[in-house]
């Protein structure tokens, strides 16, 4: 069996999504299974009218274009081939590879979820609600679906209309290869940056800053945990519009020691997550929640909610607060703030087998393990959909 990965075109500005493709295509060259990569090549889309008219032109190569392309590439099939989409999103292709074997990635259904009017903080636009109706229209027409989490399997089902027996679970894998920095390194750099002295500990959240990472609910537990002790540690902030946090403490007249950065390296970031006390990330939805895992890997403790994905991937040995509810953001952290003092309380040999925890967590989830997941999934589904293909179907795989 060889693999053909249906990516998104280059041309598109997604950063995750050609992560975790290319991830998927390293992964699959190592093993030997990797065949090619499809995607829409920029015929008529350019960016020199705009943002606003490449994306349109972007749209015509993507549904008007590549369809026919990938119809007379498919009938020239003669390999024993699986066809792996690389995201649900992908979805309007999905109906042309009906009588092949393929399987469908599956990250997060919160841009379906926001179309349909499930989530009231982020309104989607006519256009918007159209894209997702044609991309769910086109999913509906796959045969099985490798869900990043329980949650996304749960919202594929209910609001994409998917059979629970034709999907699967795998949780990512990290993408950066994060572990335990000496500290003394850790903290040399960052004082060299000049975001913390290299003697002084830290909070720290890292997020793109979007509506559900509960930026509010951050400030808030650090605004009340600052208020409440003595000599409080300061929260390093990295996220791309400072304006945010400034405008939100100016507004409620918030004085406390919240140092805000952007455009940080990678490696930067793997000095953060290795030399902070608590990673706060308190977030009242996400996709996945990578950082939960990076920072575990780096032997950094997390404090996240109770909401699902947060509850499934950070683990047991996690802190967990309120999931936030339909209350006022300050009541929240006031019930929530004593749990963020308990884990910042925790010192010797009781810190040190929290960190092994997080350590002990973060192995399950290396692109090793992970694509071996990804394999035996594969695995399945090409041999079972391969006898159907076989029988009768135009684009045979033989």
């Amino acid at each position: 069996m060889k693999v053909i990965f249906i990516t998104h075109p280059n041309f598109m500005k997604s950063k995750s999504m050609p992560l975790f493709a290319n991830m998927l295509k390293e992964m699959a060259q190592k093993e030997g299974i990797y065949e090619d990569t499809w995607c829409p090549k920029p015929v008529v889309y350019t960016a020199f009218f705009g943002e606003k008219v490449a994306k349109w032109l972007g749209y015509i190569d993507q549904y008007l274009i590549f369809p026919f392309l990938l119809y007379r590439r498919l009938s020239r099939i003669k390999t024993a081939t699986l066809f792996v989409f690389t995201d649900q999103a992908l979805g309007p292709w999905m109906p042309l590879f009906k009588k092949v074997p393929h399987v469908v990635h599956c990250h997060d259904l919160l841009a379906l979820r926001s179309a349909l009017g499930q989530i009231s903080q982020n309104k989607t636009g006519l256009s918007g609600r159209i894209y997702q109706s044609l991309i769910k229209a086109g999913f509906q027409k796959a045969s099985h679906f490798i869900c990043i989490t329980e949650k996304t399997r749960s919202d594929l089902c209910q609001f994409g209309k998917i059979e629970k027996k034709n999907t699967s679970v795998v949780h990512n894998p990290l993408h950066y290869d994060f572990f335990p920095m000496a500290r003394e390194i850790a903290a040399g750099e960052l004082e060299g940056k000049q975001i913390v002295e290299s003697t002084q500990s830290f909070l720290l959240h890292i997020s793109a800053g979007q509506w559900y990472k509960n930026l509010e609910g951050v400030i808030e537990l650090y605004n009340l945990y600052s208020s409440t002790v003595v000599n409080p540690l300061p929260l390093v902030m990295v996220i791309p519009n400072s304006n945010i946090v400034t405008s939100y403490l100016d507004a409620k007249g918030y004085d406390c020691d919240i140092r805000i950065h952007s455009n940080l390296s990678i490696e930067t970031i793997h000095s953060l997550y290795s030399a902070a006390s608590i990673f706060l990330f308190p977030s009242h939805q996400e996709g996945f929640g990578w950082p939960l895992i990076e920072a575990q890997a780096c032997g950094c403790r997390v404090l996240t909610t109770t909401a699902p994905p947060m509850n499934e991937i950070a683990g047991d040995h996690s802190y967990y607060v309120d999931e936030v509810q339909n209350e006022d953001i300050h009541e929240w952290a006031k019930k929530n703030c004593h749990i963020l003092c308990k884990a910042l309380n925790i010192t010797g040999v009781d810190l040190e087998k929290e960190r092994i925890k997080c350590l002990e967590w973060a192995k399950n989830f290396t692109k090793q393990k992970k694509f071996g997941e990804y394999l035996k999934v594969y695995d399945i589904e090409y041999k079972k959909q391969s006898n159907a293909c076989m029988l009768g179907s135009k684009f045979n795989v033989r």
